[in-house]
Protein backbone atom coordinates (compact mmCIF):
# COMPACT_ATOMS: atom_id res chain seq x y z
CA UNK A 1 0.00 0.00 0.00
CA UNK A 2 1.45 3.37 -1.08
CA UNK A 3 1.69 5.92 1.69
CA UNK A 4 2.62 9.58 1.50
CA UNK A 5 3.62 11.53 4.60
CA UNK A 6 3.93 15.27 5.05
CA UNK A 7 6.08 16.45 7.97
CA UNK A 8 5.36 19.98 9.14
CA UNK A 9 7.84 21.80 11.33
CA UNK A 10 8.47 25.45 12.09
CA UNK A 11 11.54 25.37 9.85
CA UNK A 12 10.59 23.18 6.89
CA UNK A 13 8.15 20.91 5.08
CA UNK A 14 9.15 17.39 4.12
CA UNK A 15 7.18 15.17 1.78
CA UNK A 16 7.81 11.41 1.81
CA UNK A 17 6.43 8.63 -0.36
CA UNK A 18 7.26 4.92 -0.09
CA UNK A 19 10.40 5.53 1.96
CA UNK A 20 11.81 8.26 -0.28
CA UNK A 21 12.15 11.91 0.68
CA UNK A 22 10.70 13.64 -2.37
CA UNK A 23 10.88 17.27 -1.26
CA UNK A 24 12.38 19.19 1.63
CA UNK A 25 11.60 22.89 1.55
CA UNK A 26 12.59 25.50 4.15
CA UNK A 27 9.80 27.61 5.62
CA UNK A 28 10.83 30.85 3.97
CA UNK A 29 8.99 33.31 1.74
CA UNK A 30 10.23 36.53 0.15
CA UNK A 31 7.48 38.84 -1.13
CA UNK A 32 9.35 41.47 -3.11
CA UNK A 33 8.04 40.53 -6.60
CA UNK A 34 4.69 39.80 -8.16
CA UNK A 35 5.32 36.11 -7.64
CA UNK A 36 6.57 35.27 -4.16
CA UNK A 37 9.82 33.36 -3.76
CA UNK A 38 9.31 30.25 -1.64
CA UNK A 39 11.45 27.59 -0.01
CA UNK A 40 15.01 27.28 -1.30
CA UNK A 41 14.50 30.08 -3.83
CA UNK A 42 13.59 32.40 -0.95
CA UNK A 43 16.50 31.23 1.22
CA UNK A 44 18.95 32.25 -1.50
CA UNK A 45 17.88 35.91 -1.39
CA UNK A 46 16.44 36.33 2.13
CA UNK A 47 19.40 38.25 3.59
CA UNK A 48 19.17 40.77 0.77
CA UNK A 49 15.48 41.41 1.45
CA UNK A 50 15.06 41.34 5.24
CA UNK A 51 11.96 43.53 5.33
CA UNK A 52 9.97 41.33 2.95
CA UNK A 53 11.16 37.95 4.23
CA UNK A 54 8.77 35.79 6.26
CA UNK A 55 9.77 32.62 8.12
CA UNK A 56 7.39 31.98 11.00
CA UNK A 57 4.23 31.15 9.08
CA UNK A 58 4.16 27.45 10.01
CA UNK A 59 5.27 28.14 13.56
CA UNK A 60 2.52 30.74 14.04
CA UNK A 61 -0.06 29.23 11.72
CA UNK A 62 -3.04 31.55 12.08
CA UNK A 63 -5.24 34.04 10.29
CA UNK A 64 -4.13 37.17 12.12
CA UNK A 65 -3.72 40.06 9.63
CA UNK A 66 -0.22 40.75 8.30
CA UNK A 67 0.95 44.28 7.59
CA UNK A 68 2.83 45.30 4.47
CA UNK A 69 2.04 42.23 2.37
CA UNK A 70 0.24 41.99 -1.01
CA UNK A 71 -3.56 41.94 -0.84
CA UNK A 72 -3.62 38.28 -1.81
CA UNK A 73 -1.49 37.35 1.21
CA UNK A 74 -3.55 38.34 4.21
CA UNK A 75 -2.05 36.20 6.97
CA UNK A 76 0.34 33.36 7.80
CA UNK A 77 -2.20 30.79 6.63
CA UNK A 78 -1.99 32.26 3.13
CA UNK A 79 1.80 32.00 3.20
CA UNK A 80 1.55 28.41 4.45
CA UNK A 81 -0.87 27.61 1.63
CA UNK A 82 1.52 28.97 -1.02
CA UNK A 83 4.41 27.06 0.52
CA UNK A 84 2.43 23.82 0.70
CA UNK A 85 1.27 24.27 -2.87
CA UNK A 86 4.87 24.70 -4.06
CA UNK A 87 5.93 21.51 -2.27
CA UNK A 88 3.10 19.49 -3.77
CA UNK A 89 3.88 20.84 -7.24
CA UNK A 90 7.52 19.83 -6.87
CA UNK A 91 6.45 16.18 -6.71
CA UNK A 92 3.65 14.11 -8.11
CA UNK A 93 0.87 15.36 -5.88
CA UNK A 94 -0.49 12.52 -3.72
CA UNK A 95 -4.22 12.06 -3.48
CA UNK A 96 -3.99 11.37 0.23
CA UNK A 97 -1.57 12.30 3.02
CA UNK A 98 -0.84 11.40 6.60
CA UNK A 99 0.56 14.50 8.28
CA UNK A 100 3.03 14.69 11.17
CA UNK A 101 2.31 17.97 12.93
CA UNK A 102 4.19 20.00 15.57
CA UNK A 103 3.41 19.02 19.15
CA UNK A 104 2.39 22.55 20.10
CA UNK A 105 -0.38 22.89 17.50
CA UNK A 106 -3.81 23.58 18.96
CA UNK A 107 -7.18 22.56 17.53
CA UNK A 108 -7.48 25.71 15.40
CA UNK A 109 -4.10 25.10 13.83
CA UNK A 110 -4.90 21.44 13.18
CA UNK A 111 -8.08 22.58 11.45
CA UNK A 112 -6.09 24.99 9.30
CA UNK A 113 -3.71 22.18 8.29
CA UNK A 114 -6.65 20.10 7.08
CA UNK A 115 -8.19 23.07 5.29
CA UNK A 116 -4.96 24.05 3.53
CA UNK A 117 -4.45 20.53 2.20
CA UNK A 118 -8.04 20.26 1.05
CA UNK A 119 -7.64 23.62 -0.73
CA UNK A 120 -4.66 22.06 -2.53
CA UNK A 121 -6.80 19.10 -3.56
CA UNK A 122 -5.29 16.59 -1.12
CA UNK A 123 -7.25 14.43 1.30
CA UNK A 124 -5.88 14.19 4.84
CA UNK A 125 -6.12 10.58 5.99
CA UNK A 126 -4.95 11.41 9.51
CA UNK A 127 -2.61 13.48 11.63
CA UNK A 128 -0.10 12.41 14.26
CA UNK A 129 2.01 14.27 16.77
CA UNK A 130 5.50 14.52 15.27
CA UNK A 131 7.40 13.86 18.51
CA UNK A 132 5.34 10.72 19.10
CA UNK A 133 6.06 9.51 15.57
CA UNK A 134 9.79 10.16 15.92
CA UNK A 135 10.09 8.27 19.21
CA UNK A 136 7.80 5.37 18.26
CA UNK A 137 10.22 4.03 15.65
CA UNK A 138 13.36 4.84 17.59
CA UNK A 139 13.31 4.24 21.33
CA UNK A 140 13.10 1.50 23.93
CA UNK A 141 10.77 1.87 26.95
CA UNK A 142 11.55 4.95 29.03
CA UNK A 143 10.91 8.66 29.35
CA UNK A 144 12.20 11.04 26.68
CA UNK A 145 12.32 14.76 25.97
CA UNK A 146 12.24 15.57 22.25
CA UNK A 147 13.80 18.96 21.50
CA UNK A 148 12.63 20.71 18.35
CA UNK A 149 14.18 24.00 17.31
CA UNK A 150 11.61 26.40 15.93
CA UNK A 151 12.12 29.80 14.36
CA UNK A 152 11.43 32.19 17.26
CA UNK A 153 11.14 29.55 19.99
CA UNK A 154 11.76 25.89 20.70
CA UNK A 155 9.60 23.08 22.04
CA UNK A 156 10.29 20.19 24.38
CA UNK A 157 7.84 17.31 24.02
CA UNK A 158 7.69 14.76 26.84
CA UNK A 159 7.14 11.28 25.42
CA UNK A 160 6.54 8.12 27.47
CA UNK A 161 7.39 4.74 25.93
CA UNK A 162 5.67 1.75 27.50
CA UNK A 163 3.34 -0.62 25.67
CA UNK A 164 2.42 2.45 23.63
CA UNK A 165 4.27 5.66 22.83
CA UNK A 166 2.45 8.71 24.17
CA UNK A 167 3.28 12.40 24.12
CA UNK A 168 2.23 13.66 27.55
CA UNK A 169 3.34 17.29 27.72
CA UNK A 170 4.75 20.15 25.66
CA UNK A 171 6.91 22.99 26.97
CA UNK A 172 7.65 26.06 24.87
CA UNK A 173 10.91 27.98 25.34
CA UNK A 174 10.42 31.50 24.01
CA UNK A 175 13.20 33.54 22.39
CA UNK A 176 15.37 30.47 21.92
CA UNK A 177 14.91 29.44 18.31
CA UNK A 178 16.83 29.24 15.07
CA UNK A 179 16.40 33.00 14.64
CA UNK A 180 18.49 33.61 17.75
CA UNK A 181 21.01 30.79 17.35
CA UNK A 182 21.78 31.54 13.69
CA UNK A 183 22.12 35.26 14.37
CA UNK A 184 24.61 34.54 17.17
CA UNK A 185 26.57 32.13 14.97
CA UNK A 186 26.72 34.57 12.07
CA UNK A 187 27.84 37.35 14.41
CA UNK A 188 30.63 35.15 15.81
CA UNK A 189 31.82 34.21 12.31
CA UNK A 190 31.58 37.81 11.11
CA UNK A 191 33.72 38.90 14.08
CA UNK A 192 36.35 36.31 13.12
CA UNK A 193 36.51 37.71 9.58
CA UNK A 194 36.66 41.27 10.88
CA UNK A 195 39.46 40.50 13.35
CA UNK A 196 41.56 38.37 11.00
CA UNK A 197 40.85 39.77 7.53
CA UNK A 198 39.43 43.24 8.23
CA UNK A 199 36.30 42.22 6.35
CA UNK A 200 32.79 42.52 7.79
CA UNK A 201 30.41 40.18 5.90
CA UNK A 202 27.42 41.68 7.71
CA UNK A 203 27.97 45.15 6.25
CA UNK A 204 26.13 44.29 3.02
CA UNK A 205 23.10 42.11 2.29
CA UNK A 206 24.84 40.24 -0.52
CA UNK A 207 27.88 39.46 1.61
CA UNK A 208 25.63 38.38 4.47
CA UNK A 209 23.81 36.08 2.05
CA UNK A 210 27.10 34.41 1.13
CA UNK A 211 27.86 33.87 4.80
CA UNK A 212 24.38 32.45 5.37
CA UNK A 213 24.78 30.09 2.41
CA UNK A 214 28.02 28.69 3.87
CA UNK A 215 26.82 28.44 7.47
CA UNK A 216 25.50 24.87 7.23
CA UNK A 217 28.78 23.56 5.82
CA UNK A 218 30.83 25.32 8.50
CA UNK A 219 28.62 23.91 11.25
CA UNK A 220 29.12 20.40 9.83
CA UNK A 221 32.88 20.98 10.01
CA UNK A 222 32.58 22.29 13.57
CA UNK A 223 30.95 19.03 14.62
CA UNK A 224 34.07 17.10 13.49
CA UNK A 225 36.98 19.49 14.05
CA UNK A 226 38.38 21.66 16.82
CA UNK A 227 38.80 24.58 14.42
CA UNK A 228 36.91 25.63 11.31
CA UNK A 229 38.58 27.29 8.34
CA UNK A 230 36.38 29.99 6.85
CA UNK A 231 36.53 31.47 3.37
CA UNK A 232 34.24 33.94 1.61
CA UNK A 233 34.69 35.21 -1.95
CA UNK A 234 33.65 38.84 -2.31
CA UNK A 235 34.22 41.22 -5.25
CA UNK A 236 37.21 39.29 -6.53
CA UNK A 237 38.78 38.78 -3.11
CA UNK A 238 38.87 35.61 -1.02
CA UNK A 239 38.68 36.52 2.63
CA UNK A 240 39.82 33.87 5.10
CA UNK A 241 39.56 33.35 8.83
CA UNK A 242 39.55 30.61 11.45
CA UNK A 243 37.26 30.05 14.39
CA UNK A 244 37.33 27.51 17.20
CA UNK A 245 34.42 25.09 17.25
CA UNK A 246 34.15 25.83 20.96
CA UNK A 247 33.62 29.51 20.13
CA UNK A 248 30.68 28.60 17.90
CA UNK A 249 29.24 26.49 20.70
CA UNK A 250 29.74 29.40 23.07
CA UNK A 251 27.85 31.74 20.75
CA UNK A 252 24.73 29.60 21.17
CA UNK A 253 25.26 28.83 24.85
CA UNK A 254 22.63 31.15 26.32
CA UNK A 255 19.90 29.74 24.06
CA UNK A 256 20.84 26.10 24.55
CA UNK A 257 21.07 26.73 28.26
CA UNK A 258 17.52 28.12 28.30
CA UNK A 259 16.29 25.01 26.50
CA UNK A 260 18.30 22.59 28.65
CA UNK A 261 16.83 24.23 31.73
CA UNK A 262 13.40 22.95 30.71
CA UNK A 263 14.53 19.39 30.07
CA UNK A 264 13.26 17.08 32.80
CA UNK A 265 14.67 13.77 31.58
CA UNK A 266 18.29 12.83 31.05
CA UNK A 267 17.33 11.06 27.80
CA UNK A 268 17.09 14.04 25.46
CA UNK A 269 16.46 13.52 21.76
CA UNK A 270 17.25 16.06 19.06
CA UNK A 271 15.55 16.19 15.70
CA UNK A 272 17.86 16.42 12.68
CA UNK A 273 17.00 20.10 12.26
CA UNK A 274 17.93 20.80 15.87
CA UNK A 275 21.14 18.77 16.04
CA UNK A 276 22.98 21.08 13.64
CA UNK A 277 23.34 23.78 16.29
CA UNK A 278 26.73 23.32 18.00
CA UNK A 279 27.24 22.89 21.73
CA UNK A 280 24.39 20.65 22.86
CA UNK A 281 26.68 18.28 24.75
CA UNK A 282 27.87 21.15 26.92
CA UNK A 283 24.34 21.36 28.32
CA UNK A 284 22.84 17.86 28.19
CA UNK A 285 24.60 14.63 29.10
CA UNK A 286 22.59 11.81 27.49
CA UNK A 287 21.84 12.98 24.00
CA UNK A 288 20.93 11.31 20.72
CA UNK A 289 19.81 12.54 17.32
CA UNK A 290 16.68 11.05 15.81
CA UNK A 291 17.11 9.82 12.24
CA UNK A 292 15.58 11.98 9.55
CA UNK A 293 13.11 9.28 8.49
CA UNK A 294 11.98 8.23 11.98
CA UNK A 295 8.55 9.88 11.80
CA UNK A 296 7.93 8.47 8.32
CA UNK A 297 8.86 4.95 9.45
CA UNK A 298 6.43 5.07 12.39
CA UNK A 299 3.60 6.25 10.21
CA UNK A 300 4.36 3.71 7.46
CA UNK A 301 4.49 0.89 10.00
CA UNK A 302 1.12 1.93 11.43
CA UNK A 303 -0.47 3.01 8.17
CA UNK A 304 -3.63 1.01 8.82
CA UNK A 305 -4.43 3.27 11.77
CA UNK A 306 -4.94 6.15 9.35
CA UNK A 307 -7.10 4.44 6.75
CA UNK A 308 -10.73 3.40 6.51
CA UNK A 309 -11.74 5.87 9.20
CA UNK A 310 -15.33 6.96 9.16
CA UNK A 311 -16.19 10.59 9.71
CA UNK A 312 -13.60 13.32 10.31
CA UNK A 313 -9.84 13.35 10.28
CA UNK A 314 -8.17 11.48 13.14
CA UNK A 315 -5.45 13.17 15.18
CA UNK A 316 -3.39 11.10 17.59
CA UNK A 317 -0.48 11.59 19.98
CA UNK A 318 -0.24 7.85 20.73
CA UNK A 319 1.25 5.05 18.61
CA UNK A 320 2.29 1.44 19.21
CA UNK A 321 5.88 0.93 20.32
CA UNK A 322 8.43 -0.52 17.92
CA UNK A 323 9.73 -3.82 19.31
CA UNK A 324 13.08 -3.25 17.57
CA UNK A 325 14.09 0.36 18.31
CA UNK A 326 16.73 1.91 16.09
CA UNK A 327 18.43 4.02 18.76
CA UNK A 328 20.68 2.48 21.38
CA UNK A 329 20.42 4.62 24.50
CA UNK A 330 21.36 3.85 28.06
CA UNK A 331 18.15 2.74 29.76
CA UNK A 332 16.38 6.04 30.59
CA UNK A 333 14.78 4.35 33.58
CA UNK A 334 18.25 3.74 34.99
CA UNK A 335 19.83 7.12 34.54
CA UNK A 336 21.65 8.62 37.49
CA UNK A 337 19.21 10.54 39.63
CA UNK A 338 19.69 14.12 40.75
CA UNK A 339 22.64 13.50 43.07
CA UNK A 340 25.29 12.85 40.42
CA UNK A 341 27.70 15.30 42.04
CA UNK A 342 26.84 16.07 45.65
CA UNK A 343 30.04 17.74 46.92
CA UNK A 344 33.24 19.42 45.84
CA UNK A 345 36.39 18.73 47.84
CA UNK A 346 38.96 21.52 48.23
CA UNK A 347 41.92 20.26 50.23
CA UNK A 348 40.14 18.92 53.37
CA UNK A 349 36.95 20.98 53.06
CA UNK A 350 33.84 19.54 51.35
CA UNK A 351 31.23 21.89 49.87
CA UNK A 352 27.71 20.56 49.27
CA UNK A 353 25.99 21.37 45.97
CA UNK A 354 22.46 22.60 46.55
CA UNK A 355 19.91 24.60 44.58
CA UNK A 356 21.82 27.87 45.01
CA UNK A 357 25.02 28.54 43.03
CA UNK A 358 28.49 28.28 44.53
CA UNK A 359 31.22 30.69 43.44
CA UNK A 360 34.93 29.88 43.23
CA UNK A 361 37.25 32.80 43.93
CA UNK A 362 40.84 33.26 42.82
CA UNK A 363 42.11 32.82 46.39
CA UNK A 364 40.82 29.24 46.51
CA UNK A 365 37.65 29.91 48.46
CA UNK A 366 34.13 28.66 47.71
CA UNK A 367 31.12 30.66 48.81
CA UNK A 368 27.48 31.34 48.02
CA UNK A 369 28.21 35.00 47.20
CA UNK A 370 29.61 36.21 43.89
CA UNK A 371 32.34 38.84 44.09
CA UNK A 372 34.83 40.60 41.86
CA UNK A 373 37.29 37.81 42.64
CA UNK A 374 34.96 35.06 41.41
CA UNK A 375 36.45 32.97 38.60
CA UNK A 376 33.70 30.36 38.22
CA UNK A 377 30.16 29.43 39.14
CA UNK A 378 28.93 25.96 40.10
CA UNK A 379 25.20 25.43 39.75
CA UNK A 380 22.61 22.71 39.47
CA UNK A 381 20.30 22.95 36.46
CA UNK A 382 17.99 20.40 34.88
CA UNK A 383 19.23 17.73 37.33
CA UNK A 384 22.83 18.36 36.34
CA UNK A 385 25.76 20.11 37.97
CA UNK A 386 27.51 22.61 35.72
CA UNK A 387 30.49 24.91 35.82
CA UNK A 388 30.59 28.31 34.16
CA UNK A 389 34.02 29.87 33.92
CA UNK A 390 34.75 33.59 34.28
CA UNK A 391 38.52 33.18 33.80
CA UNK A 392 40.40 31.62 30.88
CA UNK A 393 42.78 29.82 33.26
CA UNK A 394 39.97 27.82 34.88
CA UNK A 395 40.08 24.24 33.56
CA UNK A 396 38.25 20.93 33.91
CA UNK A 397 40.52 17.91 33.74
CA UNK A 398 43.21 20.09 32.22
CA UNK A 399 40.99 21.42 29.43
CA UNK A 400 39.84 25.02 29.08
CA UNK A 401 36.10 25.52 29.22
CA UNK A 402 33.87 27.70 27.07
CA UNK A 403 30.43 28.60 28.36
CA UNK A 404 28.86 25.95 30.57
CA UNK A 405 30.31 22.48 31.11
CA UNK A 406 28.63 19.59 32.87
CA UNK A 407 30.54 18.22 35.85
CA UNK A 408 30.49 14.52 36.73
CA UNK A 409 31.99 12.65 39.69
CA UNK A 410 35.78 12.52 39.46
CA UNK A 411 36.16 15.75 37.46
CA UNK A 412 39.01 18.01 38.60
CA UNK A 413 38.43 21.77 38.45
CA UNK A 414 41.67 23.77 38.62
CA UNK A 415 42.86 27.36 38.36
CA UNK A 416 46.38 27.19 37.04
CA UNK A 417 48.64 25.66 39.68
CA UNK A 418 46.96 27.49 42.54
CA UNK A 419 44.30 25.02 43.69
CA UNK A 420 41.97 22.27 42.53
CA UNK A 421 38.48 21.05 43.43
CA UNK A 422 37.43 17.42 43.05
CA UNK A 423 33.81 16.58 42.19
CA UNK A 424 32.44 13.82 44.42
CA UNK A 425 29.25 11.85 44.90
CA UNK A 426 28.21 10.74 48.36
CA UNK A 427 25.42 8.40 47.27
CA UNK A 428 24.91 5.48 44.95
CA UNK A 429 23.58 7.32 41.85
CA UNK A 430 21.52 4.30 40.79
CA UNK A 431 19.96 3.75 44.17
CA UNK A 432 16.21 3.48 44.22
Amino acid sequence: MTIAVLEISALALRLWRDGELLVESPACAVLNDREPHLGHAAEKIACQHPTTTHRGFWEDLNQAPLAGTPKTIRHNADLAYLHLQSVLKASKKPEELVIAVPSEYDSDQLGLVVGLNEACGVKVAGMVDNATACVASSCAPGHYDVIELGWARSTISRVEVDEDVTRTKVDVVESAGALHAYAALMEAIASAFLDQSRFDPLHDGSAEQRLNDQLGTWLEHAAKREEVELELPWHGNHFQAKIKSAALAGACAQYLDAIAGKVSNKAALLTQRTAGIPGWRNHLSLLETISADSAYKSIATNRLLFHDKKGGVTYTFKLPRNENPSLTLADPGRQPREADVTHFLLETQAYAVGNSPLYISNDGKVSAVQSGDSIGEISRRADRVRLRGFDEHLTVNGQAIDGYQEIIPGDRIAWGMQFALLALTAVDPYAA
